[in-house]
């Protein structure tokens, strides 16, 4: 037996906005996760998704169809088409004390249910600045921004001969604050938010105009953006695996690690990703 786990991501801010783990892959199942994260978090302008049969399924076009929502889909033999969620699920598969498997479906759901509350409160990521998906979603990551800008900025000012040049502080990509200077360099804070704030109002108005969603929350932050989640499943087995079978998968890894580096084709890789 295998469990399924289903997956909703917001791509901005890369919050988890919708999970769930069953023990199989069933369309009304991921019809009604969306249905769920729809009315906790709003309805989202697009949604692309990997090309199981789930997501691919006539249950879940048809509710983002009613709700307005662009559907869109890997392309065929397309590893990195869905890199969102699958970066998500590499960085639970590989967090540390991951059991690899469960011998139970609540076992498993316990599981998801820590890590995603882990992943959106506690995960420094790497890609939105190394700021956690909640503080990039709720705004927040403004005032993180300016308590790490303060220390770096000291400690500049105490041993300048150190550096090369007066240290910036990261912003999440798609933010006015990323190519703008540190906050604390040429103007305050209060001075960079208000027209910040007016941009990413009219753009999500400009977008969202069908859907009555308050945005009071997402509309602290900075940053521009285009309401759009990617969605994916995978599969985890509950059978241990054998010390071969890890050998022959870090095997089969590491020759698609040497096609790709080399610009060879990687038919593999899609399904490796999909399925974990």
């Amino acid at each position: 037996m295998a469990f399924k786990a289903y997956c909703a991501m917001d791509i901005f801010s890369r919050k988890v906005v919708g999970s769930r783990v069953e023990e199989r892959e069933v369309d009304d199942l991921a019809a009604e996760m969306f249905e769920i994260a729809f009315g906790e978090h709003g309805i989202p302008g697009a949604v692309h998704a990997d090309s199981g049969a789930a997501m691919r399924s006539s249950a879940v076009a048809d509710l983002l169809a009613a709700y307005g929502v662009t559907k869109t889909h890997n392309r065929p033999r397309v590893s990195n088409d869905n890199p969102f969620s699958k970066s998500e699920f590499r960085t639970m598969k590989y967090r540390p004390g991951y059991p690899g498997t469960f011998e139970t479906l609540e076992e498993a759901r316990a599981h998801l249910d820590e890590y995603v509350a882990w992943y959106n409160g506690n995960h420094k990521h790497s890609g939105i600045a190394l700021f956690s998906p909640n503080e990039v979603h709720d705004g927040s990551w403004r005032e993180a921004r300016q308590r790490r800008d303060a220390v770096q900025q000291a400690y500049y000012d105490a041993h300048p001969e150190r550096f090369r040049k007066r240290p910036r502080t990261p912003a999440p990509p798609g933010s006015s604050a990323s190519t703008s200077p540190n906050p604390s360099n040429n103007h305050s804070p209060h001075d960079s938010t208000q027209p910040d704030n007016d941009r990413s109002q009219q753009n999500q108005t400009s977008i969202l105009t069908k859907h009555p969603i308050n945005h009071e929350a997402c509309n602290k932050g900075s940053y521009e953006r285009v309401d759009s989640w990617a969605a994916g499943g995978l599969r985890r087995t509950t059978s241990p695996v054998s010390a071969d079978l890890r050998a022959a998968s870090s095997t089969r890894r590491l020759a698609r690690t040497s096609e790709q580096s080399t610009g060879a084709a990687c038919p593999r890789a899609m399904l490796a990703c999909t399925r974990g």
